[in-house]
C-alpha cells in the first residue's frame, strides 16, 4: 500500500478536528491572553506579527494538550 501524505490521509484530519473540539476553549483563551499581553507590553507594533505570536501560543496549547 502506498504511503499517503498527511494532508491527504483522512485520519489525520479527524485527529486535528478532535483536538480542536477538545481543546478549543483553552486555545481561544490562550490566543486572547497572549494577544492582550502583547497589547499591554506595547513593544510589537505590527498587527501581523501580533496575530502570528498569539496563534503560535494557541497552537502550542493544542499540541501539548
Amino acid at each position: 500500500m502506498a504511503h499517503m501524505p498527511p494532508e491527504k490521509d483522512p485520519s489525520f484530519w479527524v485527529l486535528v478536528l478532535t483536538a480542536l473540539r477538545e481543546n478549543g476553549l483553552a486555545m481561544g483563551l490562550t490566543f486572547a491572553l497572549t494577544w492582550l499581553r502583547i497589547q499591554f507590553d506595547g513593544k510589537e507594533t505590527r498587527p501581523v506579527r501580533q496575530l502570528i505570536e498569539a496563534t503560535l501560543g494557541a497552537l502550542i496549547v493544542m499540541v501539548v494538550a
